[in-house]
């Protein structure tokens, strides 16, 4: 898959400039901690389970929250496989689900990944749409940090559907093909 190529050549790169740590491939077949099951309160549909169990992720000790790589500013990697972030998903409270805070349950659609969020108010969040291939990069509080993408004109199909107003015309959030994406970061 493309965006499984970009994001590993996107965190070899990190690793090489910024992380003091190894990027790890996922093995054949994807890694068995991420499935249905681990991800079951999340309500996943299985191209957002398969892209998950199939990404690269930083070889760092996930016990270790406060030391998670960052993709970007204030932006943690959100490792799918650790018990840390299983632990997260099954707490009842939505505030602190491994995904952008919405006031839903689950927070995004069931096509949705995300694979960083933000570390406090001033980072971002990134979510992978399985259905349109695109990535949205979000604000927590709502504000575009660069230009709107030509890509924004799309948002306006969200305007009026509630499991998507994360994604909605006024809410800061900026759509990229992944290829853009990488080349912003």
């Amino acid at each position: 898959d493309s965006f499984v190529r970009l994001l590993t050549d996107y965190y070899k790169f990190c690793s090489r400039t910024f992380w003091d740590v190894t990027v790890q491939r996922a093995p054949a077949g994807g890694w068995p901690s991420i499935n249905h099951g681990t991800l079951a309160r999340l309500q996943k549909n299985g191209q957002a389970v398969e892209l998950l169990c199939q990404l690269p992720y930083p070889d760092f000790d996930a016990s270790q929250v406060a030391f998670t790589p960052l993709i970007m500013d204030q932006t943690r990697v959100v490792d799918w496989r650790s018990e840390y972030i299983h632990a997260l998903i099954r707490n009842d409270r939505l505030e602190t689900k491994p995904e952008p805070f919405t006031n839903r349950d689950p927070s995004l659609t069931p096509s949705c990944a995300c694979i960083a969020t933000s570390a406090g108010r001033n980072g971002y969040f990134v979510v992978v749409d399985n259905e349109d291939g695109y990535i949205y990069l979000g604000d927590p509080n709502g504000e575009y940090d660069e230009p709107e993408s030509e890509l924004n004109a799309t948002l306006g199909r969200f305007n009026h559907d509630p499991g998507n107003k994360w994604r909605d015309s006024i809410s800061g959030v900026n759509v990229y093909r992944p290829a853009d994406f990488f080349a912003l970061c």
